[in-house]
């Protein structure tokens, strides 16, 4: 299954969603979505969530990237681990 992230912008509307693609079809997963307010004080009511719900979808993309790196060092670490020898004849 691979995963792909994405970021939805419409003006001031914003959705942040996951995209699998499994079985021959893409399935959206949307993490959440938010509109920045027009006005100084509904901003800073809503700040906060918009902050958390930002640092947490920064940290599910950085738990993909690293758990791609480590499925990556352990290909090419099995790679090189996989040497052939072959047999000389002595005469």
């Amino acid at each position: 299954m691979i995963e792909t992230f994405g970021i939805l912008v419409d003006r001031r509307d914003f959705a942040f969603f996951a995209m699998n693609y499994y079985d021959g079809a893409y399935l959206v997963d949307e993490f959440f979505s938010f509109t920045i307010p027009d006005n100084f004080s509904k901003l800073t009511y809503g700040i906060q969530y918009i902050i958390r719900d930002l640092l947490s979808f920064r940290a599910r993309v950085e738990y993909l990237n690293t758990r791609i790196i480590e499925l990556l060092r352990d290909a090419t670490s099995r790679r090189r681990s996989r040497r052939t020898t072959t047999a000389v004849d002595e005469e």
